[in-house]
């Protein structure tokens, strides 16, 4: 009897002592994560450069190169790393002291119908290619021409079906049914060798696309596309939408910046161009909800991300994927892997966003 009371108490010791192990573990991890988001935090603003006003260049300075036309740019980010505050459950915050994330339900999205998950299953999944330089740059965003028409033979031969941002757009709220191998080009930043080296390509083999520009770049900085060139695309299967008015990254922008660049782009591009811009893709490829509320409330039906996936029925409509192209060590091939493979993402458990 006595032996197994002192059982007894020892199991119950360990039970107690496994129980405070866990807590001590999940104390520890929390506050290693807190850590590394605050270093993060430090190291991030000790390397930030200081907001400084910068004036674009006039027409007449012919001097000006196309690269450093580009270094203008901040690079696209293809991966952002989740912070703590992400991560943690709100309990832990506030045992830390630290405040909750904003939950996405505060930010209103636009009403699209509910679709099923057989829905989604079933719908066409559209591949949006996401380019940015046609040229022979040594830089991993640009692909040289051959190889662009390469790619462009080998959707053509491989039946797919070139459709416009608008045919997307209707499709996605089902006011269409899209092919079944949908395909939508699209280009970022509006560099000057999407109209002499993409621009022909395209108009040879019968493919649409969108080019995706800023205004405060176009027909003011060497390297970038003119008015009278984006005219002339549009007038041959080629749409021009938003990519913000000086491509400055929307995270790091107070909400009147972000308003700012959101609108003026908006009716600048309307300005020149004669019809509603309605489309967005984000600069850098980095959004939140908030920033997608904010892009609604301007006018903006729909948005785009660098994130890698298929846009379909069940995307958030301001945040579609795409499949970036890059210049690789075999550009052809890993062009041919990233559309091949695509699907394999989704089907073993790739998320939405």
């Amino acid at each position: 009897m006595t032996m197994m009371m002192i059982r007894t108490q020892t199991m119950r010791q360990r039970r107690i002592s496994y129980f405070h192990l866990t807590v001590v573990l999940l104390i520890v991890l929390g506050v290693s994560l807190i850590g590394m988001n605050l270093i993060d935090r430090i190291v991030d603003q000790i390397s930030k450069p200081a907001d400084i006003e910068v004036a674009l260049p006039s027409h007449d300075a012919e001097k000006v190169s196309e690269d450093a036309a580009v270094e203008n740019l901040i690079p696209d980010s293809y991966e952002i790393p989740p912070s703590a505050k992400e991560i943690l459950p709100p309990a832990v915050l506030e045992f830390f002291g630290e405040e909750a994330p904003i939950t996405d339900d505060v930010f209103t999205l636009p009403e699209i119908r509910s679709v099923s998950g057989q829905a989604i299953i079933d719908a066409p999944k559209v591949l949006v290619l996401n380019y940015h330089k046609i040229d022979h740059t040594f830089n991993s965003l640009a692909v040289a021409p051959e190889i662009f028409e390469e790619q462009i033979i080998y959707l053509k031969n491989h039946g797919y079906q070139s459709i416009s941002i608008d045919e997307l757009y209707d499709g996605l709220i089902g006011e269409t049914v899209l092919p079944d191998k949908s395909v939508l080009i699209t280009f970022d930043d509006g560099y000057s060798d999407n109209y002499y080296n993409a621009y022909p390509i395209l108009k040879v083999y019968g493919m649409k696309a969108t080019v995706f520009v800023v205004p405060g770049f176009t027909s003011t900085v060497p390297g970038y596309v003119t008015w009278d060139q984006l005219r002339e695309m549009e007038q041959n299967g080629i749409k021009i939408e938003s990519h913000t008015m000086t491509h400055q990254k929307l995270e790091s922008l107070t909400d009147d910046e972000i308003i700012k660049e959101l609108t003026e782009s908006k009716n600048a591009l309307e300005n020149q161009l004669g019809h509603p811009v309605e489309d967005l893709a984000y600069p850098t490829g980095t959004y939140n909800l908030h920033i997608a509320s904010l892009a609604k409330q301007v006018g903006y039906r729909s948005a785009f991300t660098v994130k890698y996936g298929n846009s379909d029925v069940g995307s958030n409509i301001y945040a579609l994927e795409r499949v970036p192209i890059f210049q690789t060590e075999n550009t052809m091939r890993d062009f041919r892997s990233r559309i091949e493979y695509r699907p394999i993402f989704e089907e073993f458990g790739w998320s939405k966003p």
